[in-house]
């Protein structure tokens, strides 16, 4: 039976939060939720920008252009993580660089 969605858009705000905690380990799923309503992207988001992990560097690429154009994103990050390292795009770094200068929440 499937429940209708003005019934999760009802949910008081904490709730939500403490529901969609559950679903961290699957970005994609809380990024496609994050599109469903407005107030799904008001929870998403800050689970989406708090912990990143960057595996490649196209998406460093990605989310420095990213963290440009929305700036107010960046002071959600607590946590980035890379996991990569390719000597001919050492210049590539740079953006991803000043994107990280501007996370002024991350922790050591």
């Amino acid at each position: 039976m499937a429940v209708p969605m003005s019934m999760f858009q009802n949910l008081p705000l904490k709730l939500a939060q403490m529901i969609f905690q559950h679903l961290r380990r699957s970005p994609a799923l809380v990024y496609s939720l994050s599109l469903t309503c407005r107030r799904f992207h008001i929870v998403a988001t800050p689970l989406l920008y708090s912990s990143i992990c960057l595996t490649d560097p196209v998406s460093s690429g990605q989310l420095a252009r990213t963290l440009r154009q929305s700036s107010w994103l960046s002071r959600l990050a607590v946590e980035l993580q890379v996991h990569f390292h390719d000597k001919e795009m050492d210049q590539s770094y740079e953006p991803l660089l000043s994107a990280v200068f501007e996370m002024r929440n991350l922790e050591a």
